[in-house]
């Protein structure tokens, strides 16, 4: 069995993403957001979330809580029919637990509140290595904010996009290795905000050699779990693995290219 939970009343459509995540309150009594198998991203959204999710919390990145949830076919019949809205299919989903007192698409100001901005130099490294390029070109762009009664919290989500996106396969994730641009360095205004809170004389450095402690077989763990519906083969998690594997050998190029973007790593002699 591959649900943590199961779904149990439909409560409303969230945000306006390309995703159409929606509402539902699960049989834990806990509210998730989930994102359907049937999206109009591509087929690949649910794994990609997941595997991300699995390859993050590896890293102790600040991430919301994920579980895989049932989504029962009796339960269709009370979402209401919506126009622009992808209707939804039957059984497992990837579900992302609600954050009561969190703030989506947050502004710069409530990024800089946050108390563990430390964790943006982990959330940089993490998106050059599985290519996450959606995060960094927006202020507030797949980031929440979570309030606290005296302290926030910058939480990461929408991964959706990562690795050669919603429709990757074994021939896109080996023809990477091959494309002059995959190692290109990802940057934007939601990277170019943290540069203060986070710059140093080498400022990187633990983060990458998280990420570089990080084995084959630890990397093959964060692709477990996830349904048969979900269409993954093992040869599309080997494909992965090797995907993975040959990122985090570019890792420290592309992360020393940013190097101009930091006053202080720029000052290093």
């Amino acid at each position: 069995m591959f649900s943590n939970v199961t779904a149990t009343q439909y409560l409303r459509p969230i945000g306006d993403g390309y995703s159409q995540p929606s509402l539902f309150l699960c049989n834990d009594g806990r509210r998730y957001v989930i994102k359907n198998m049937l999206n109009s991203l591509g087929p690949r959204l649910l794994p990609n979330e997941w595997i991300a999710y699995n390859l993050g919390k590896k890293l102790e990145l600040p991430l919301p809580e994920a579980k895989i949830v049932h989504l029962p076919l009796e339960l269709l019949g009370t979402i209401p029919v919506m126009q622009g809205i992808t209707p939804m299919l039957p059984g497992f989903q990837f579900g992302s637990l609600y954050e009561e007192k969190a703030v989506s698409n947050p502004t710069r100001k409530q990024i800089l509140s946050c108390a563990n901005l430390d964790k943006a130099v982990d959330m940089i490294v993490f998106d050059h290595w599985i290519k996450n390029w959606d995060r960094c070109w927006l202020i507030g762009k797949n980031i929440m904010v979570r309030l606290g009664e005296k302290k926030n919290y910058i939480l990461l989500i929408d991964q959706g996009a990562a690795f050669t996106g919603s429709y990757w396969s074994p021939i896109t994730l080996a023809f990477d290795a091959f494309n002059m641009n995959s190692s290109s360095i990802l940057w934007g205004e939601n990277y170019q905000i943290l540069v203060n809170s986070i710059d140093g004389r080498s400022p990187f450095n633990k983060a990458l050699k998280t990420v570089e402690a990080l084995d084959s077989l630890e990397i093959r763990e964060a692709m477990e779990g996830m349904p048969p519906e979900w269409n993954v083969t093992p040869s599309d998690i080997n494909a992965m693995v090797a995907f993975l594997i040959h990122r985090k050998s570019l890792l420290p190029h592309m992360i020393k290219s940013l190097r101009n973007y930091f006053p202080i790593w720029q000052s290093k002699s």
